[in-house]
């Protein structure tokens, strides 16, 4: 059975800029983008589950590495923000109003350009202080 929706034409090219080859409609793909939605939710709530039973507790900079992971390693502090967000709502945890200081708390004491930094460096503002764009450094992986 096929539904009709009504969406903005903003929404309609928004689709078809998502568009891979071989889709040939809006059902195909936001059959795809959303099914991958729903995969990479579930990759975040699985990550979470095992971080929270190797640690106990999940740390704020453990939310802000992996935003940025999620986010390509590189991005602004808006979208760190927003998807910081995302992965503490599908963790179950709190998103308090103080989320945005807390962030930017983080990211500024795991990087040794800041002048709160503790002594693990973890990020970098490639663009100098003030760009609002911020860099995962690459780890050791174990």
């Amino acid at each position: 059975m096929k539904r009709s929706i009504e969406v903005s034409t903003a929404a309609f090219s928004m689709i078809w800029g998502l568009r891979a080859e071989g889709e040939e409609n809006e059902d195909q793909i936001l059959l795809r983008v959303l099914s991958n939605y729903k995969s990479e939710n579930l990759k975040i709530v699985a990550h979470t589950k095992e971080m929270k039973t190797q640690m106990g507790k999940i740390r704020w900079v453990d939310d802000v590495v992996s935003a940025l992971e999620n986010l390509g390693g590189r991005a602004r502090l808006g979208a760190i923000y927003e998807e910081v967000s995302r992965i503490r709502k599908l963790g179950g945890r709190s998103v308090p109003r103080s989320l945005e200081a807390t962030v930017r708390r983080t990211l500024e004491d795991f990087c040794d350009e800041s002048d709160n930094f503790r002594g693990i460096n973890l990020f970098s503002m490639p663009n100098g202080r003030g760009a609002g764009i911020w860099l995962l450094l690459p780890r050791e992986r174990k």
